[in-house]
């Protein structure tokens, strides 16, 4: 991954309520974030764009396998 100089680069709007995890795919075109609104989201990292929102009652904590 780039080495970013701790500057804001892209917001990514969409959850409902607090985010607690979050992970970049292996290639890192994709963010999936889950949310306490109990939804997993994926984003296109590039245009910050939701791909896919995830409802689920209980979503587990995003780890890399």
């Amino acid at each position: 991954m780039a080495d970013f100089d701790k500057q804001q680069i892209l917001t990514f709007y969409g959850h409902q309520n607090l985010v607690y995890s979050v992970i970049f795919s292996s290639d890192d075109q994709v963010l999936a974030s889950a949310s306490t609104d109990c939804t997993l989201k994926l984003w296109d990292v590039k245009s910050g764009r939701c791909i896919q929102t995830l409802l689920g009652r209980t979503i587990a904590t995003v780890e890399k396998q």
